[in-house]
């Protein structure tokens, strides 16, 4: 059959590369005219080794239409064959006389080969119920070249009532919008924070006559040691997009966004009422209904950016204030050697109330990230209208010199509701942005301050804390709470601590009762927010298990995911099941997968990491664990599952959830495990429940460690579906790279009437969309795929009431 009939078999982007040397015989190459019009191996480089265009990565370093004058998003472009940094010369196309020359070319093929590629930190979807139309899911990408990103959507549409289709050419990228701009560097919405917990106001426009002194100094200077060069506002307009000094003195860019790493991309639409949200919402929802909808994302270019969900133009920009003296180092000419991250986590977006009024003037739409590998902070913006986005709508700032016991912010944050009263007291509430410490805090910033215990901890900061309020942790009225996690201080010696994420659990008016963590050394932290008010947060009063006494309280964890004595650290945040319910009482399934993908012998590390589901019936006694170290003592409280690698299943033995009283005890057992079947497989990526199943995609990075140095080369990991109860699933392994979270698709709903009256059966077909380093791919249908082939949920009658006619009754002889 012809190639193009077969669209099965087609691979978009798949294509081959050439790279080009010309030795120059006879100098006849150094005439221009001659080289470009007469030279055959020019015209191989221009037309065998374009990637999309100067100015879009959405393609690069894919080309769909493998055409050398034509982009990615479809226009017409006769630049995209050129080499962005040397206008008139085939990208791929290396002219040498010179043994350095020659060196220099392979640097950059080597480099070119390998280096764009697609961010696994998360991705969004508009929709997840293509049932209800078509929806838009969007991606971040990063090239390690010149260390520039995107953002890219791609369409998703439902085929028939089981399949899905996505769009092969994005639907729009963020760089292409960005350099459709006329006057990016005047133009563009971009805001700045102000240092300090009691600046007021709290940011600025990023605009050389708004910012501050101390800011204006430190982008006088190329770097911060050295002398100021009267450079500042030229450094400044270049990060705004300024073009016009490229090259000299600044570095040359081809393009404005940039590298998106480990900041997930995050979608906010139309309000989403809180469970419990009251009466005052349902006017803070109908004044947005229609506002824009937006992506957020973090970028190493210093911002965390704000684009329009429909169109991908840019809406706005943020720096937070610790970032100021490292903006320079942006516009150096010696950066692409020198990388730094900047806004490197990932945002969460939700509706809070933070207004005491008692009107919907109460409620705002908040944004809190933090910055990874980019410092020490986390910040908090009022992005209720995004399209209206402004340095009044910085809520605050909160670092390390807030609180020394703050790390690299590298998890996800939540947003949550608390009830601070204590139980039985008139009940009262307030939101928080909920931030686990992340790793390094005992590591000195570039102010000299550090956590002196190395604790990690999990932080409640309050988003209705006041312009100008400095922090505050003790006395009347505190502003934000610590709860500090034991840290083994012979283990820390070795391995390194740290809290990356939590799971919080609701309460039935959407409150936070109880939150689950796991930490660097491997425990599972259960804390237990039902049974206190905001006096008792910390450590000793929350934790759900403890061996000491009131005087000398001594908290432990639930479980500690370790073989032997090996620690396996857990980076991803917990899932939470319901359980079986036992004499009445409800029980939940704590799943989690190990292993971390922070450090530099992460890349190679080829430790065995498990995926442990703990039984958490709410009893607070220990197992009679010999070395009293947790509630549940070890693996072998747990039934063990068996990985067969030919039909990529995981099977159990039959088993009964309950706390085992001994490793020996066949009659329950306190959860289930499995080992990871490949060499160094580990879980960094958060996961998600889909009616009776666990979902979670593993991370194999290659054998040479390429992967887990940024760039696209090698790599894999597998998609799972576990089930809750009997631990019994599934895998498939990723044909897109590294794998991120799986996104789960509702393709179609239907509603069959069962037998009797009140009875019916409503069939959900969904299908599961895996995110990689290489791209986004529909998973093929089949019993593998981490979705399952559908969900039925079946109702029934519950009661029946005879109604009788009034009229019948009256008339009745």
């Amino acid at each position: 059959k012809d190639w193009t009939a077969q669209p099965l078999m087609q691979r978009p982007g798949l294509r081959t590369k050439t790279f080009l040397f010309d030795v120059n015989e006879n100098a006849s190459s150094n005439d221009a005219t001659y080289r470009r019009n007469r030279n055959q191996f020019f015209m191989a480089g221009k037309y065998g080794g374009f990637e999309s265009d100067a100015s879009n990565s959405g393609g690069k370093p894919f080309n769909t239409y493998g055409n050398p004058f034509k982009r990615q998003d479809g226009t017409n472009d006769n630049t995209v064959w050129e080499d962005p940094l040397n206008p008139g010369e085939a990208s791929t196309y290396y002219l040498q006389s010179n043994a350095r020359g020659v060196l220099s070319a392979f640097d950059s093929i080597f480099s070119r080969s390998a280096t764009s590629a697609r961010s696994i930190a998360g991705s969004a979807v508009a929709s997840k119920n293509l049932a209800l139309g078509g929806s838009l899911i969007y991606q971040s990408s990063f090239d390690t070249s010149d260390w520039s990103g995107d953002v890219l959507a791609f369409s998703l549409a439902a085929v028939g009532a089981t399949d899905v289709s996505l769009g092969l050419t994005p639907a729009w990228t963020a760089e292409n919008r960005l350099a459709a701009l006329t006057a990016p560097a005047t133009s563009r919405n971009i805001v700045a924070g102000r240092s300090g917990a009691t600046s007021d106001p709290t940011a600025t426009p990023f605009t050389w006559a708004s910012i501050d002194t101390a800011l204006q100094d430190q982008l006088n200077k190329a770097a911060p040691t050295s002398a100021p060069d009267g450079l500042g506002e030229a450094r400044l307009n270049f990060l705004r997009g300024d073009k016009s000094r490229e090259g000299n003195p600044f570095r040359s860019r081809s393009k404005l966004l940039g590298d998106i790493v480990n900041s997930g991309v995050v979608y906010s639409g139309a309000p989403v009422a809180p469970t419990g949200a009251g009466a005052t919402f349902a006017g803070f929802k109908a004044s947005n209904a229609t506002r824009t909808p937006a992506v957020f994302v973090g970028a190493n270019d210093g911002m965390l950016h704000a684009f329009n969900a429909n169109t991908g133009d840019e809406l706005f920009g943020y720096i937070p204030s610790w970032l100021s003296t490292k903006l320079a180092a942006l516009a150096s000419p010696t950066y692409n050697g020198n990388h730094q991250a900047y806004v490197d986590a990932s945002p969460v977006v939700a509706e809070a109330k933070v207004g005491s009024a008692g009107t919907s003037a109460d409620w705002m739409t908040v944004l809190v990230s933090g910055t990874g590998g980019g410092g020490s902070g986390v910040f908090a913006l009022d992005v209720t209208n995004p399209s209206a986005f402004s340095s009044s709508k910085v809520l605050w700032e909160f670092t390390r010199a807030d609180d020394a016991d703050l790390g690299y912010v590298v998890g996800r944050p939540y947003i949550v509701k608390i009830r601070t009263s204590a139980p039985g007291a008139t009940e009262t509430y307030r939101w928080f942005a909920a931030v686990p410490s992340g790793v390094n805090n005992y590591v000195p910033d570039v102010s000299g301050n550090f956590s002196l215990t190395g604790a990690p901890a999990l932080f409640l900061l309050a988003l209705d804390k006041q312009k100008g309020d400095s922090w505050r942790a003790t006395g009347t009225n505190p502003n934000y709470y610590k709860i500090s996690l034991p840290v083994d201080s012979v283990l820390k010696v070795t391995n390194a601590t740290g809290l990356l994420n939590f799971k919080p659990v609701f309460g039935d008016l959407g409150e936070m009762e109880k939150a689950y963590m796991g930490d660097l050394h491997g425990r599972l932290w259960k804390l237990d927010f039902a049974l206190r008010g905001s006096t008792d947060w910390n450590m000793n009063k929350l934790s759900a298990f403890n061996k000491g006494t009131a005087a000398s309280p001594a908290p432990y964890p639930l479980f500690i995911a370790k073989i032997g004595s090996t620690i396996q650290p857990i980076s991803m945040a917990p899932l939470v099941a319901a359980g079986p319910i036992v004499g009445g009482l409800k029980t939940v399934v704590v799943g989690f997968g190990t292993g971390k993908y922070l450090e530099t012998n992460d890349k190679t590390s080829t430790a065995q990491n498990s995926f442990y589901a703990i039984y958490d019936n709410g009893s607070v006694s220990a197992d009679a664990s010999p070395a009293g170290e947790s509630a549940i003592s070890g693996r072998g409280r747990l039934q063990a599952g068996t990985v067969n690698t030919t039909n990529s299943t995981i099977t159990f033995l039959s088993f009964r959830l309950g706390r085992a009283s001994s490793d020996g005890d066949t009659s329950r057992r306190s959860g289930w495990y499995f080992d990871f079947p490949a060499s160094g497989e580990r879980i960094v990526s958060n996961g998600s429940i889909i009616g009776d199943y666990f979902i979670l995609s593993s991370l194999i990075p290659a054998s040479s460690g390429a992967a887990g140095s940024c760039t696209a080369a090698g790599g894999s990991g597998n998609a799972y579906r576990l089930n809750i109860d009997s631990g019994n699933g599934v895998y498939q392994q990723s044909n897109v790279g590294l794998l991120g979270d799986t996104l789960v698709i509702d393709v179609s709903s239907s509603t069959s009437l069962g037998g009797t009256t009140g009875s019916g059966i409503r069939t959900t077909q969904r299908r599961s969309i895996s995110i990689g380093s290489k791209g986004v791919a529909i998973n093929a249908a089949g019993p593998n795929d981490a979705a399952g082939p559908q969900e039925e949920l079946r109702n029934r009658r519950l009661s029946w009431r005879q109604i009788n006619n009034y009229f019948d009754l009256k008339n009745a002889p």
